[in-house]
């Protein structure tokens, strides 16, 4: 028999339409060619319901995660648009325990996905060739619909190919931290 014991937690669900009706008019994108070029990251101090709903939505699953209710912050956030020609390079997010993408684009038809890499391929000896798609073996992409939203684990690495076609990509990702850690013998106030 074969067990999968150490399985990575990922979320998915949608945020209705109606929340995402003004961030749809923003325009202070963060360049998604080049991760850290430029752009606001606070985007969610604009928008302090949805962020509030975001958190709230956090804070549920992870409840399902640790069966306890702990103390979460959103550090940065930002919106990227992704053109034909734009792509996002692999990379992850460090520093914090989750990461969540939104999207928060009108419609998708032909969009580039995100590929969500497989971090059990870098803890391997030795790289294998598999026949066979599996969770040992399979990084997980995921198309992008309006309003979906997808919360990882921060040290997660993920990426997109290049945008093909001339449809935009647009998305708001932001990074979560507790505000407090509890070890048994000691905790820390963040």
């Amino acid at each position: 028999m074969i067990e999968y014991p150490f399985q990575i937690p990922f979320f998915s669900g949608y945020i209705e339409q109606d929340d995402l009706l003004e961030l749809r008019k923003d325009t202070r994108y963060t360049n998604s060619v080049v991760q850290g070029g430029g752009g606001v990251f606070n985007i969610l101090n604009s928008y302090p319901k949805l962020k509030d709903k975001l958190l709230k939505e956090f804070t549920e699953f992870s409840y399902e995660i640790y069966g306890d209710v702990y103390g979460w912050k959103i550090g940065t956030s930002w919106i990227t648009r992704t053109a034909k020609g734009d792509h996002i390079h692999e990379h992850h997010h460090n520093n914090y325990q989750w990461s969540v993408i939104l999207y928060y684009g009108a419609k998708y038809y032909d969009s580039v996905p995100i590929n969500f890499v497989n971090p059990l391929h870098e803890l391997f000896t030795y790289q294998y060739k598999f026949k066979a798609a599996n969770y040992l073996t399979s990084n997980w992409m995921v198309n992008p619909t309006p309003g979906l939203l997808i919360l990882f684990p921060s040290f997660i690495k993920h990426r997109t190919v290049r945008q093909q076609s001339d449809e935009i990509r647009y998305s708001m990702a932001f990074n979560i931290m507790p505000t407090k850690i509890d070890s048994g013998d000691s905790s820390l106030d963040i």
